[in-house]
């Protein structure tokens, strides 16, 4: 046990009947740490992160936040304990307004009196710039607001870890990039964070640590410039590339 660790994932294996997702994997978050998840599709990202989050319950290895077993927790459970994260594709109450989404991920989150969280939601609405947005009802929001909306339903239950799954796929540049600056800001406000995504150029303004995943198995694991580098990570990018 890492006594000094936020989360630690150890050994953790998933299967899909014959098909090993997972394959043994282990890292480790400390205090401050933003991680990229990065590697091809398919490598085991999601699965990883669905792991972390309760989704699906690994068939071998243990999770620990601050040295607490969580890995056998429902997610709700794991929630409130401080694990959240946003997901690939949104899926908000579309018949709700903005706002109430915000506010039912506040109720769950259950801190502060009636004014707390109606100051909380509001300094979401701004962190996620979604004010202008907020009476809006969540099925009227372009793709890139829902994701934002996402990330805001997640702030609003104060997580510790945060899991953030390719918030920034199916974004223009522009968009990707104030993904970016938002990410480093939100930084600030949780005790750790995990940033999945396959493009490394997104991955590189987010943060310098990096674990490269191959087939459900770490290739690589430490700063950015030496994943570019590392000969094994490059050549599965390239190859996944050309479909080879």
């Amino acid at each position: 046990m890492d006594d000094g660790a936020v989360l630690e994932v150890n050994g953790i294996v998933k299967r899909f009947g014959s098909l090993e997702a997972l394959g043994g994997v282990t890292l480790s978050l400390h205090s401050g740490d933003i991680l990229g998840l990065i590697g091809p599709n398919g490598s085991g990202k999601t699965t990883l992160i669905n792991v972390v989050s309760g989704l699906l319950y690994p068939d071998a290895g243990s999770l620990l936040l601050y040295g607490r077993r969580i890995d056998r927790l429902s997610p709700h459970r794991r929630s409130h304990l401080g694990v959240n994260r946003t997901f690939q594709i949104p899926h908000p109450f579309m018949g709700l307004t903005v706002r109430e989404n915000i506010d039912i991920s506040l109720l769950f989150g259950k801190r502060g009196n009636r004014v707390d969280l109606d100051q909380r939601a509001e300094d979401i609405l701004k962190l996620a710039g979604l004010s202008g947005v907020s009476e809006h009802k969540a099925g009227n929001l372009n793709t890139s607001q829902k994701k934002m909306l996402d990330l805001a339903k997640a702030l609003a239950t104060e997580p510790k870890v945060l899991l953030v799954d390719e918030l920034a796929a199916g974004l223009n540049t522009s968009e990707a990039e104030a993904v970016a600056r938002l990410l480093k800001e939100v930084r600030k406000s949780v005790d750790a964070m995990i940033v999945v995504e396959h493009v490394m150029n997104f991955i590189k303004k987010v943060t310098e640590d990096v674990v490269v995943l191959d087939a459900g198995k770490v290739i690589f694991s430490g700063k950015f410039i030496d994943a570019v580098n590392d000969s094994k990570a490059r050549e599965v990018y390239l190859r996944k590339a050309s479909g080879t």
